[in-house]
């Protein structure tokens, strides 16, 4: 799509009137293969919308990651997965954390606060790498990963529990699609994006190097806008819950 953007436009256009075709039959139809009306419910919709951008963020980071120390450090892809294991545990410690902190606490300030978080360690990655400072690198990206943690499960929690037990399992359904077509459109975004860069860049004359990190650092703005976004819409779901709920 970066490269020639018009055919690609056109599928993509075709793409979304296909889904909104889909959406408006499953709308009409008695027994839906995959019921939407929960999408109705605003508090669900909102928060599904949090689901997307976390996963989308974490896109950012699992996917460009090992792509600048492949292409910007010249390390072997098993040393780039290696740097990447330490975060992703971390990911995965937050997310018990996460669960535990909604159990007591709420929404309010975790999601918020782990959206903060992202933004942070996002624009750590950007300015360390751009130095580079290995070590600052991986922790930045630790401290982005904790913050997905406190995140992803969080929303999709509380978004389910602003619907009736009976729409549960529809619920579940959209969410299983809408972490699909996050995944789709942050791996196309990230990775386009990032290529579109390194071709631009060995064009000019760059080293391969240097244009994989001149990319992955025009890549990680994106990311870090896509994380203050959400911070934004964050704090007003969950404070309204917060009012709601007081």
């Amino acid at each position: 799509m970066f490269r020639d953007p018009l055919p690609s436009l056109a599928v993509l256009a075709a793409g979304v009137a296909v889904l909104g075709l889909f959406a408006w039959r499953q709308l009409a139809l008695k027994d839906p293969l995959l019921n939407l009306r929960p999408l109705g419910n605003p508090g669900f919709a909102v928060g599904e919308l949090l689901v997307m951008l976390g996963m989308m963020a974490s896109f950012s980071l699992s996917i460009l990651l090992p792509l600048y120390y492949e292409g910007a450090l010249g390390f072997s892809p098993f040393l780039a997965g290696t740097l990447l294991a330490g975060p992703v545990l971390a990911n995965a410690l937050s997310d018990v954390v996460g669960g535990r902190l909604l159990d007591r606490r709420g929404i309010w300030p975790l999601v918020p606060f782990g959206f903060a978080l992202t933004a942070l360690g996002l624009a750590g990655v950007a300015l360390a790498a751009g130095r580079p400072l290995l070590a600052l690198v991986v922790l930045a990206s630790a401290v982005a990963y904790v913050g997905l943690g406190l995140v992803v499960a969080p929303s999709k929690t509380t978004a389910l529990v602003q619907l009736p037990s009976s729409l549960y399992a529809h619920a579940s359904s959209i969410n299983s699609a809408f972490i699909q077509i996050a995944s789709a459109i942050g791996s196309s975004l990230f990775v386009g994006v990032l290529s579109a860069d390194v071709l631009a860049g060995t064009s000019r004359g760059l080293a391969r190097a240097a244009a994989y990190d001149e990319g992955f650092a025009h890549t990680m703005e994106i990311a870090i806008g896509i994380a203050v976004a959400s911070l934004l819409v964050s704090l007003v779901y969950a404070y309204r819950l917060r009012r709601r709920k007081g």
